[in-house]
């Protein structure tokens, strides 16, 4: 650098007068610095990240509230304009359904052909009686034995007990 590029550059950093005082630049003292993970990860990096973490949240916050909203707002859109056409279908099965009932179609049988179909079938075969319904097979009791179980009951005599405290 020559002379007079060195007297240029004095110059203009006092401002160009000579009258003017300049204020002194303070001198910046070197940041003590703590390492949090030795070597790696300094306590003023560990802030910045903090804080870029911070507001990371922040912003997602703000935008969960904002999708919300849309969402919601479309979502209402879409009911406003799925309601007329729903309405109307609704209202046209509601009909169709009512004048259905009301005016019965003719039933007019099914093909010549499908007679085969209709063919009856064989009697089933009886069923093999079950030994753990019991009671639900109708007994039938001969009359003689009718008439002799009922002879006995008539003939049973009841005798009144007798009580300890009277011997009679």
């Amino acid at each position: 650098m020559s002379r007079s590029a060195k007297s240029r550059a004095e110059k203009s950093r006092s401002g160009g007068s000579a009258g003017v005082p300049v204020p002194p630049v303070p001198l910046q003292q070197p940041a003590v610095t703590s390492d949090i993970i030795g070597g790696s990860l300094t306590e003023n990096t560990w802030r910045e990240m903090v804080e870029r973490e911070e507001g990371e949240e922040v912003v997602a916050v703000l935008i969960d509230e904002l999708m919300d909203h849309v969402m919601d707002r479309c979502f209402q859109v879409h009911l406003q304009t799925q309601l007329v056409p729903f309405c109307v279908w609704w209202a046209r099965e509601a009909l169709v359904q009512t004048i259905e009932s009301r005016f019965l179609v003719k039933d007019d049988g099914e093909n010549p052909d499908s007679d085969t179909l209709w063919m009856e079938e064989p009697e089933p075969e009886p069923s093999v009686l079950d030994s753990w319904a019991e009671g639900c097979v109708p007994v039938y009791i001969n009359q003689q034995a009718r008439t002799t179980l009922l002879q006995k009951l008539l003939d049973f005599s009841v005798e009144e007990p007798k009580h300890p405290s009277n011997p009679n």
